[in-house]
């Protein structure tokens, strides 16, 4: 799938990625529950569902799933 990258921070290890043919995706991943959203609609308590591969040389290379916003900010309301 077609994708661009937006933002890259290697000391957070993450990444930005726009889809740059959704088509693609909405017709391959019709029966799945989900809505594509943005970060200015979440809220706190919210299910959402996310795919990570955090900390690979610790966690493996398994997917790690994420499933509620706990929190909008990190230690000291830090953006992390």
């Amino acid at each position: 799938m077609p994708v661009e990258i937006i933002f890259k921070d290697k000391t957070n290890d993450l990444a930005l990625l726009r889809i740059t043919d959704t088509t693609k995706l909405l017709s391959s991943c019709y029966d799945l529950p989900f809505q594509l959203s943005s970060a200015q609609a979440t809220s706190l308590g919210q299910h959402v569902s996310t795919i990570e591969y955090p900390l690979t040389s610790m966690l493996g290379s398994n997917p790690k799933l994420e499933g509620v916003i706990a929190s909008k900010s990190d230690i000291q309301d830090g953006p992390r």
